[in-house]
């Protein structure tokens, strides 16, 4: 087992009194586990868990979270043949919010997320340089750092993170480790979407459990097609474990299977007094196969 820990700190006029609204720190403190957890199974896939746990009493508007990672490497001695290539506690904080200590290639989420202002970069400005950096937009990039970063579920996620920064009465975000600052976001490193959902008239978010029929799959680039059972819409699939299963092919669509889902949507007033809306499935919770399996496309007929 290894451990580490970090605080997660939020300033501005809001805060100065030591407390946040719990729909602004709740939907923050959800996905920051979900980026630890999902990290974890980005870099070491099923050799290690994770579990995330809320230590401090929210004073001066920080909080303290505790990484745990529980590694068995016992099992067999082809798991052992693992256990020089797993990211600890430290590698994975090291990966997502860089030290005060690294030079050289850039390590660190969410530093390159400042950088980059939280846009995904163009196929033509990345660049494997070697095995351990990646060339983004002209920045050296350590490599594990970059390959988190490519990823749009681990992307989203930083956003909901850094999205109260957005808010009236909220300055910036730290992140701290022993009373050091390892990085820090303000309102000017944010994506503009981020800005205008902050700051628009009749900005709302909402994020729920939801059993959702697959309409139409999206493998590539795109949103998907669902249904509730009472309307269609489009959504964004931004959960990096379940793509990844989908990659390996450990599960398929047929017509009939039922996602269980976290799903958020997202309301904005346009200047034409317009409401538009965009859902995106944070995390799949459960996939539960239809009563008979039928293929949502048809085989292709073989040659006679």
């Amino acid at each position: 087992m290894s451990r580490d820990n970090f605080q997660l700190a939020y300033d501005g006029p809001a805060v100065r009194d030591g407390g946040m609204d719990v729909y602004e720190l709740a939907p923050a403190l959800l996905s920051i586990g979900d980026l630890i957890r999902d990290a974890n199974r980005f870099l070491n896939q099923e050799r290690a868990s994770v579990s995330v746990q809320v230590e401090s009493d929210f004073k001066h508007g920080s909080f303290e979270i505790s990484l745990v990672v529980d590694q068995t490497l016992l099992a067999s001695a082809r798991e052992m043949l693992f256990a020089a290539s797993i990211s600890e506690a430290k590698d994975l904080l090291l990966i997502l919010f860089g030290s005060t200590s690294v030079t050289g290639a850039i390590v660190g989420l969410i530093k390159l997320y400042k950088m980059l202002k939280g846009k995904k970069p163009e196929p033509s400005a990345i660049k494997i340089d070697n095995s351990s950096t990646t060339i983004i937009n002209n920045i050296n990039v350590d490599s594990r750092t970059a390959n988190l970063y490519l990823n749009d579920g681990i992307r989203s996620q930083v956003d909901r993170i850094v999205a109260p920064v957005a808010k009236q009465g909220y300055d910036k975000m730290e992140v701290r480790k022993d009373k050091k600052v390892l990085e820090e976001i303000n309102k000017n490193d944010l994506p503009e979407k981020l800005l205008s959902e902050g700051t628009g008239e009749g900005a709302l978010m909402n994020t729920r459990e939801a059993l959702l029929n697959v309409v139409t799959a999206n493998f590539e680039k795109g949103k998907w097609r669902f249904s509730d059972g009472t309307s269609k819409f489009s959504a964004d699939l931004n959960d990096p474990a379940f793509r990844q299963r989908l990659e390996s092919r450990e599960v398929g669509f047929f017509k009939g299977d039922v996602l269980r889902v976290n799903l958020t949507s997202s309301q904005t007033v346009k200047p034409d007094g317009k409401v538009h809306s965009e859902y995106s499935i944070d995390k799949v919770i459960e996939y539960r196969p239809g009563p008979t399996q039928q293929k949502l496309l048809p085989a292709p007929k073989k040659p006679e």
